[in-house]
């Protein structure tokens, strides 16, 4: 490093890289191991009260240092054993650098301290083999390349900032010079008890902005990795990637652009990389070859020979040797003999779900019973969004005792996948791990927390209620949780919009009855305290009932009225902007079964389902909900608009030589753009009618329908016409057939024949009034 910065012609620069580099190393000492680190096992090993708890903890590590990729487990080992695979090598040649490969290769742990990665190579030949078979696995993943150019220059404060407030910090070491607050310089800070994630020298390993690309989609290269995704932006990535490597450019590229490869070279790594065991873990793209399963005895097989072979202290030829420290040995032994006694049964659920947040470090975040999650020495980075008033609640992650309980299924498998997220209010992200079976995961902690007492419950409740209470006449809900996207009256809280689709309504119920015993030190108050309702005046002060009516208003609240406090003047007036609206209501001249659609462009019109017919045009305004949503018996909703165009009652067309059919209506589907095309039979014909906006210009609506015949081939008279019934003061066009097919009745109807091709004859009239 120090022959490099002597090289550079301005001692200036060189000072500058120097002092950089060596602020780094000092920021993250504590990420020196003198072990393969595994953050599961560190607390699972400090948590071991007696020999089977050793065990448990060494049986994670036979899992996370990737023991079962050789050594086989037996079938009922198989559950208790989750492997993790290494790295995908694909892009290696485009990802790293050349000389910090070979040293890699040469001594893992002296290069990273802390990897679980065993040393293999035998010799420098061996490491200068693979070195060349690896910069020949060149497949280019998007990964490999550099973030993309912005016009924002990469900023190491900026990055430096993210990293101690995004979440990074709860796995890896914080740097003890940065102030989390304007006033921590005189707050006293805890020891840092778990210990952190190495992060040693990425500036000599990654080439320039392959990092950013890294922490943009970490799970790409590690899909097996214990590093999230915490779903940065590329110029996130960027400036967290600029502050990690301490300096913004380096001169030596990546492998596959500084390494002259010889094909000899390459094809000795590539035996070399098979007998070695390389993809007994890297087999992502290789299958593990089978003579290193069949040197490699299985788990039971091990329990005699446990001081020689990848446990021994010294390392043996052609195994693989770990830097493990005595507790991690002592774990290993452990777990392997009792695996050989065959005193081993199935996990239970608990203990799965259990596994499975050690295996991810998720306790460096979350609570779960004795687990008591954030480090107390990392409590002072999770901070709070604009530093609202919500305690704890507004700085750390939710806790995750009885979440099997709490979240419904899909809502859960959302959280873990990445896709829900309703807590504005933290700083810390959820970030989306690769949990490979999220739904197995989910029925784990179902299992694990289900109670004997649970039985299934049904919600029933009415809206109106439910509106009253959540306002600010009732509970006031509002005062601190935003809803549909509206602000709260005061702190913002998360989002109630989602609660019925992410809260099992037992849990709900459990919870808004004793706030305190499902997250202890929450701020939210008993809102029915003892279980008595402070309003007697509403569903006659049954506190069952006005739960349930609060959770079935919150599970409609996107699409009804808002409640006391939140709603504004002309709240309800319906704008349909870049979409349609559709909205069933009653209506006047439409009838109890109305369809209202509203598109945009100011053309509007109302089908009634009772007659299957199109009842109503009108342009302009569209509707004012209020009276739907907030009482249904109000009078029938009428068009914000005097611009109106009334089709004649009775059936929809008339077909044939002009008698009546009544219209059967048969619902509607919706198109791109979210209107809708109604369906509707009459007579043997099957219609799909819409209308829109028509080209001839403003103030004209075009109407089409398209017709299916469905009596037997035999039976369809091809000259079959239909008839538009007249509507008072309307400008009829006829689009399509071709003009001068159409023709008025004495009635004043316009009768137009329907031409089929491939089955559909379509027709389409322009109406103005």
């Amino acid at each position: 490093m120090l022959s490099r910065l002597s090289a550079l012609r301005s001692p200036r620069v060189a000072l500058f890289l120097l002092s950089a580099m060596l602020s780094i190393e000092v920021a993250f000492a504590e990420d020196r191991h003198e072990h393969a680190f595994v953050a599961g096992f560190e607390r699972l090993v400090r948590e071991a009260k007696n020999d089977s708890a050793l065990a448990d903890a060494g049986e994670l590590l036979l899992g996370e240092l990737g023991c079962v990729a050789c050594h086989l487990p037996n079938d009922e080992v198989v559950g208790r054993v989750e492997e993790k695979r290494g790295p995908r090598l694909r892009d290696t040649a485009y990802r790293v650098r050349e000389g910090w490969l070979r040293r890699y290769l040469s001594d893992p742990h002296a290069a990273k301290p802390g990897t679980t990665m065993p040393k293999l190579a035998r010799s420098k030949e061996d490491v200068e083999a693979l070195v060349h078979f690896l910069a020949t696995k060149t497949w280019k993943d998007r990964l490999a390349e550099p973030v993309g150019e912005s016009e924002r220059k990469p900023d190491a404060a900026r990055g430096r900032e993210l990293f101690h407030r995004v979440g990074c910090v709860a796995c890896h070491a914080p740097d003890p010079s940065y102030e989390p607050v304007a006033d921590a310089v005189d707050v006293e800070r805890e020891a840092i008890e778990t210990k952190s994630a190495p992060l040693v020298a990425l500036g000599e390993k990654y080439a320039a902005g392959s990092l950013a690309r890294f922490l943009t989609e970490p799970l790409i290269t590690r899909p097996h990795g214990r590093m999230a995704d915490f779903e940065l932006s590329s110029e996130e990535a960027a400036d967290i990637a600029v502050f990690l490597r301490g300096i913004e450019r380096v001169e030596e590229s990546s492998l596959a652009k500084t390494l002259r490869v010889y094909p000899a070279l390459a094809k000795r790594g590539a035996a070399l990389y098979h007998e070695l065991g390389c993809s007994a873990c890297h087999h992502n793209e290789d299958a593990p070859p089978a003579k290193v399963l069949a040197r490699s005895p299985k788990l039971a097989a091990l329990g005699t020979s446990l001081e020689s072979g990848c446990l021994s202290r010294e390392g043996v030829a052609n195994s693989p040797h770990y830097t493990l420290s005595t507790k991690q040995v002592d774990a290993l032994r452990a777990a392997i003999r009792r695996i050989a006694s065959g005193q081993v049964s199935s996990l239970s659920a608990a203990e799965r779900a259990d596994r499975t947040l050690a295996r991810f470090n998720c306790y460096a975040c979350h609570a779960r019973g004795a687990h008591e999650g954030v480090d107390p020495g990392r409590r002072l980075y999770f901070r709070a969004v604009d530093e609202v008033d919500m305690g704890d609640e507004g700085r750390f992650p939710p806790t995750l005792t009885e979440i099997g309980r709490k979240l419904k299924p899909a809502w859960f498998e959302g959280v873990l996948d990445g896709r829900n997220e309703l807590r504005p209010y933290l700083w810390t992200r959820m970030p989306r791990f690769d949990f490979h079976d999220t739904a197995k995961v989910v029925a784990d902690f179902r299992e694990a927390d289900r109670k004997s007492s649970d039985k299934p419950y049904e919600v029933i409740g009415r809206n109106r209620y439910g509106r009253a209470l959540v306002g600010m006449d009732g509970v006031r809900c509002i005062q601190c949780h935003d809803l549909a996207g509206r602000k709260s009256l005061g702190i913002r809280a998360l989002d109630l919009a989602s609660t019925a689709e992410r809260l099992d309504p037992l849990w709900y119920r459990e919870f808004l009855l004793d706030p305190a015993s499902k997250r202890p030190g929450s701020r939210m108050p008993a809102m029915w305290p003892g279980g008595d309702s402070l309003f007697p005046k509403i569903l006659g002060g049954d506190t069952s009932k006005q739960l349930d009516a609060t959770y079935i208003y919150l599970m409609e609240s996107e699409h009804t009225r808002l409640p006391v406090g939140m709603e504004k003047k002309d709240e309800y007036e319906l704008r349909p902007e870049d979409r349609a609206i559709v909205l069933r209501t009653f209506m006047k001249d439409a009838g109890a079964r109305a369809i209202a659609v509203g598109l945009p462009g100011g053309v509007n019109g109302a089908f009634d389902a009772g007659s299957g017919r199109l009842a109503l045009l009108w342009r302009g305004r569209f509707l004012d909900a209020e009276g739907t949503w907030d009482d249904r018996f109000a009078p029938f909703e009428e068009p914000l608009s005097k611009d109106v165009l009334e089709l004649p009652s009775g059936p929809a067309i008339r077909v044939g030589d002009g008698s009546k059919a009544a219209s059967k209506y048969r619902g509607y589907r919706l198109d791109e753009g979210g209107a809708p095309i109604f369906h509707w039979e009459t007579r043997g014909l099957v219609v799909e009618e819409r209308f829109g906006v028509s080209p001839r210009g403003e103030g004209w609506i075009r109407r089409r329908l398209d017709v299916r015949d469905v009596r037997p081939p035999g039976e369809i008279d091809a000259s079959r016409s239909i008839s538009f019934l007249a509507a008072r003061g309307a400008k009829v066009v006829v689009v399509s057939p071709e003009r001068g097919e159409a023709e008025k009745t004495k009635s004043g109807d316009l009768r137009v024949p329907l031409r089929f091709e491939k089955g559909v004859a379509r027709v389409e009239v322009d109406l103005s009034w």
